[in-house]
């Protein structure tokens, strides 16, 4: 397809049926959180970060993680999907229903969380048995246990 502008993206997932990211090495792909949040059916190849993205734990996975060099499987899976509608719906559902980990708001939630664990707070803002010391020579803030916090305190 080649160069695709951000403006053309939303376009092209609400046209597609499915995705299909066959790689052989993923970070967090954004393509796969994207296709997520259009609701598509999802088909990855069955490395590490993707089997994460798509909740491969147990519960109902957001998707198939198939071998990258199995090319007849692919090909059973994605026919599989186009023949049956209800399967195609389900799918999607739980894509959509999934990519709702990695939001923004879950992610600043989750941030908060660790930050007051850390200054020894709950979410009501009450105080639990850890201070903070908020100098130390080497810059960092540390709980009065002596654990970083890891980031620095400027001026």
């Amino acid at each position: 397809m080649g160069e695709v502008s951000r403006t053309d993206v939303p376009d092209l997932l609400q046209a597609a049926d499915i995705i299909a990211i066959p790689s052989r090495f993923e970070g967090q792909s954004n393509a796969l959180l994207e296709a997520m949040n259009a609701g598509l059916p999802i088909f990855v190849s069955d490395i590490p970060p993707q089997a994460e993205t798509l909740g491969v734990d147990g519960r109902e996975a957001a998707g198939w993680l198939l071998l990258l060099d199995d090319s007849f499987g692919w090909a059973r899976a994605i026919k599989k999907l186009i023949l049956d509608s209800d399967l195609q719906t389900r799918m999607g559902a739980l894509a959509r229903t999934r990519v709702a980990v990695f939001s923004l708001e879950r992610m600043v939630d989750d941030y908060e969380q660790i930050i007051r664990s850390s200054l020894g707070l709950g979410l009501d803002g009450q105080q639990y048995q850890r201070s903070l010391i908020l100098t130390h020579r080497d810059g960092f803030p540390r709980l009065s246990d002596g654990v970083p916090l890891g980031f620095p305190v400027f001026g």
